[in-house]
């Protein structure tokens, strides 16, 4: 497993952190896509790749998968947001001054940022079986934005599997936890061994 620090992480500095401002889910896409590229050229990878994430990491696994296809073999984004214009409609008060933050201003205000980071418009683009979930109560990440993605992944004839929690905000509960991780790893192992869905 790798863990990447993307840009707009912490640990490098101010210069590299603010590398993500006005530029969310889109080089930091670019930056996982980079590590699953060089996963691929390590002697013990077999040469199947796959992304999950919780939260920023939902959005970034839905983001690469969609921003550089052909990259991963498999998906698992949960929690994630994939329309910050619209999750910025929705989300509770932190969630809006965080998208708020990260694109310099509202929707209205940004529209071409917000275009940027945008995923949902480019689900088309997706070729990665993925497993996207989410918990019903989740205001941080709004829930509706698991239900578009679904929409929308199911308008463009995409490959997926999808789990929602009732009762579940963004801070899952651990069973709901210890569930959505065991699917994960189901999942990747029937994607990453190639039985498929």
């Amino acid at each position: 497993m790798l863990a990447v620090n993307y840009r707009g992480g912490s640990g490098f500095g101010r210069e590299f952190q603010d590398l993500g401002i006005n530029d969310w889910a889109n080089g930091q896409a670019r930056d996982a896509a980079a590590a699953g590229e060089f996963l691929r050229t390590l002697d013990f990878v077999d040469g199947k790749v796959g992304i999950y994430g919780y939260s920023y990491g939902g959005i970034t696994s839905m983001a690469a998968i969609a921003r550089a296809p052909g990259v991963f073999d498999a998906a698992v984004p949960m929690a994630g947001i994939y329309d910050f214009g619209d999750a910025y409609a929705n989300a509770d008060r932190l969630g809006r001054i965080f998208i708020r933050t990260g694109h310099s201003g509202s929707p209205e205000e940004q529209p071409g940022i917000y275009a940027v980071s945008n995923t949902l418009a480019r689900i088309a683009d997706i070729d990665t079986p993925l497993l996207i979930m989410h918990g019903e109560l989740d205001v941080r990440a709004p829930y509706r934005q698991f239900e578009i993605a679904v929409a929308e992944l199911e308008r463009h004839g995409k490959v997926f599997e999808s789990r929602s929690y009732p009762g579940e905000t963004h801070g899952l509960r651990p069973a709901a936890r210890i569930d959505m991780y065991r699917r994960a790893e189901e999942f990747f192992d029937r994607m990453l061994r190639g039985e498929g869905l």
